[in-house]
């Protein structure tokens, strides 16, 4: 094998590695999130967890303080622009912490599968869950 064919070969295997260490570093895991989260220690996440550390990460990523998220600000953790108009109800570009917790509260429902309003760390590692700890931690 030639030398530019094994260092593009090693740079490649580098990037392919490096690319799945960093998706794995971005996913929390559902029972650190829950650890964090439960504030009860019930072993499960409420409706009422979840919104308080909503609201928590959603003044977090208000930088400018002006109480809203643009696209540009939401879309860092995972909201997309269709997902933004649908909660912006009023239709000013961006969404308060009113209409974030809505989108929160809509996550939340996709990952609670079993209806017993309450999310476990089971639910919180599937993808649904993971796009709902995007909006919570």
């Amino acid at each position: 094998m030639s030398l530019t064919r094994t260092v593009t070969a090693l740079l490649l295997g580098t990037a392919i590695l490096a690319s799945g260490t960093m998706t794995a570093m971005a996913q929390s895991s559902g029972a650190e999130a829950l650890a964090s989260i439960d504030s009860d220690h019930d072993g499960s996440l409420s409706t009422k967890e979840i919104a308080k550390a909503a609201r928590a990460h959603f003044r977090a990523l208000d930088p400018d303080a002006d109480g809203t998220l643009d696209l540009k600000e939401a879309g860092k953790i995972g909201i997309t622009k269709s997902e933004l108009s649908r909660s912006d109800l009023d239709k000013d570009g961006t969404i308060d912490e009113k209409e974030f917790i809505a989108i929160v509260l809509r996550r939340f429902h996709k990952v609670n599968k079993d209806s017993d309003k309450t999310i476990d760390a089971a639910e919180l590692d599937t993808p649904a869950g993971q796009a709902l700890l995007q909006l919570i931690k």
